[in-house]
């Protein structure tokens, strides 16, 4: 999921901060969304930690480790 610049603000308090609270902001801006399809299932890979962008790449490259 990718964050506007000016949603910062909101997601910084409590409720935004709760990933699990997060929906609430989404769907205060629900038409503002914006939905990209793509052929990559990539794309909905959660990666907040450096573990997280190791592990996709070891799924990725496969064949390399």
């Amino acid at each position: 999921m990718i964050w506007d610049q000016v949603l910062f603000t909101e997601l910084a308090t409590s409720a935004g901060r709760d990933p699990r609270r997060r929906g609430g902001v989404l769907a205060a801006h629900e038409r503002d969304l914006v939905t990209v399809v793509v052929d990559d299932p990539a794309v909905i890979d959660d990666l907040n930690t450096p573990e997280d962008y190791e592990r996709l790449i070891r799924e990725v490259n496969r064949d390399i480790y």
